[in-house]
């Protein structure tokens, strides 16, 4: 078996990182601009140099390796925000993911994305990433995989891209997703000169859900236990309920709100945006919603009070252990919950890691 060598840009606290060293495989290089998720990603994995500003990286001090990995920052696909693609910000990361590709021509590369990047500009921002790729060698795939079905108890939709020198062209497989069906179809409709192969996904327990909550709950009463304080108009008890487990909880229904059963230690709701007395689909029966920055997920206890999500709850979440948890524990509480909320689900990416293996091994016999 080959042993890979990746570099890791955009890292955060470094999910890619987790994923692919729990393969045996070699981070040569991490980049990350931002101060606290490298301090974070130090301890975690402990490397000592971090790259800063991807613009001001040298490819000629990039080593040679074979996976090139990064989740580029999101804000600009977003259906969170205002999408404005390329015209964000950060939307030009990508262009330095090509620059680099480039100049040193990994094998493969790995590239994660929010969901809304399939239908961003019509797909023509996800046709303009493929061919950019596609135009200087590369074979191209995408797809769109849950952490719901890979034992995590979130639903979180991400779009992953896979590129690679290695193998011959082919036509795309359908996927089980007709989102990424209609975004295929449109990309070679606006693109038709696009590299394609067929990557073999991992595809988890679709379509079944991961098993529930009780693997992630922390229920211990420590300084992070904090019960929820919400205004009436959010989420209350009809009178005639009081001291059973039924609630309502505002929303975009066309009744204004819904009543429903919380599940102790299986009910969780979103009260993300809470300035927003329509947001629909609030309550989540055995996993929450995603975990994402602005995000307050609450679970229902035993007790039948709502609390806050913790911050070793937000690490599971995402698949990293307690041990790393414990590293870092010491980081501020909104550090301890944003950091691994802007990551990326490790056992989806322990999964592509595999098959991206499999196949460098097939091709250097």
């Amino acid at each position: 078996m080959t042993n890979l060598k990746y570099i890791d840009l955009f890292a955060g606290m470094g999910g890619f990182r987790t994923a692919l060293d729990s393969l045996d495989m070699e981070c040569v290089l991490t980049s990350e601009i931002d101060e606290k998720p490298q301090e974070m990603y130090q301890i975690l994995h402990g490397q000592e140099e971090i790259k800063g500003d991807i613009h001001e990286l040298d490819a000629a001090e990039v080593p040679e390796h074979d996976i090139l990995v990064g989740g580029i920052t999101c804000q600009g696909f977003s259906y969170n925000g205002k999408r404005k693609g390329f015209d964000h910000k950060t939307g030009n990361l990508f262009f330095e993911v090509e620059r680099l590709a480039k100049e040193k021509r990994p094998n493969f590369i790995l590239i994660e994305n929010v969901m809304g990047l399939l239908t961003h500009k019509k797909g023509e921002t996800l046709g303009i990433m493929l061919k950019l790729l596609s135009d200087i060698g590369y074979k191209v795939d995408f797809e769109l995989l849950n952490a719901l079905h890979f034992g995590l108890p979130q639903q979180r939709r991400r779009v992953f891209i896979v590129a690679t020198l290695l193998g011959e062209e082919e036509e795309w497989g359908e996927s089980v997703e007709a989102t990424v069906n209609r975004a295929k179809q449109r990309t070679l409709e606006m693109f038709p000169e696009i590299k394609t192969y067929r990557f073999n996904f991992p595809k988890g327990t679709y379509p079944h859900k991961a098993n529930g909550l009780e693997g992630i709950l922390d229920n211990s009463v420590d300084e992070f236990y904090e019960e929820m304080n919400e205004p009436d108009w959010f989420i209350w008890q009809e009178e005639e309920d009081k001291g059973t487990d039924y609630w309502c909880i505002k929303d975009g229904t066309k009744k204004g709100y819904t009543r429903f059963e919380a599940i102790p230690n299986h009910t969780c709701i979103d009260h993300a945006f809470n300035s927003s007395k329509t947001r629909r689909g609030r309550v989540k029966q055995g996993f929450t919603k995603t975990l994402d920055i602005p995000s307050m997920i609450a679970f229902y206890t035993e007790d039948k009070k709502w609390r806050r999500i913790k911050p070793i709850e937000s690490f599971r979440l995402q698949g990293f252990s307690d041990e790393m948890y414990e590293k870092v524990s010491h980081f501020p509480r909104t550090q301890l919950i944003e950091r691994p909320a802007r990551s990326i689900p490790v056992p989806i990416v322990k999964g592509i890691g595999e098959e991206i293996q499999r196949m460098k091994d097939k091709y250097n016999q």
